[in-house]
């Protein structure tokens, strides 16, 4: 580029941005009837930002909703209070990982720790050779079947 064009860019650059301030500094602000000059006059009409009485916030809670499905296990005409209590799904132990402080156990495929649930069961202990669980209101102890 030659040595002329390179001192004429940044000098044509601040002359552009000067007239771009003064220009925009010469637009008079939209004062109101009042011709007070602390209160602007908006370019929306009030119609457009005021909310109207009625409306309701989306991201509040419903309070108006009842449940209409009946609980799990519920049979249609019969009272909650009839319902007989489901019975124990089948336990597969399917092998121990013992250590004293925190042992685990492989239950019907997942590896739970004591106190940790299951999809149908809770592990309520963990033995060197079987597991105690709860399933379906049942406790039901399980032991390794034996290598022979």
């Amino acid at each position: 580029m030659p040595p002329i064009i390179s001192r004429w860019i940044p000098l044509a650059c601040v002359v552009l941005a000067s007239y771009l301030l003064w220009s925009a500094s010469r637009v008079p602000a939209q004062i109101d009837q009042d011709k007070s000059p602390t209160r602007l006059r908006s370019p929306l009409p009030p119609a457009a930002y005021t909310v109207p009485a009625d409306l309701k916030d989306p991201f509040e809670p419903r309070t108006d909703i009842r449940a209409t499905r009946a609980p799990v296990g519920a049979v249609p005409g019969k009272d909650a209070t009839e319902r007989k209590p489901r019975a124990p799904a089948p336990i597969h132990l399917g092998g121990i990982l013992w250590d004293p402080v925190h042992p685990l156990a492989i239950v019907n495929g997942d590896v739970l720790g004591k106190g940790q649930k299951g999809p149908s069961f809770e592990v309520l202990d963990i033995f060197p050779d079987g597991v105690r669980v709860r399933s379906g209101g049942k406790v039901i102890e399980k032991h390794l079947e034996k290598v022979r």
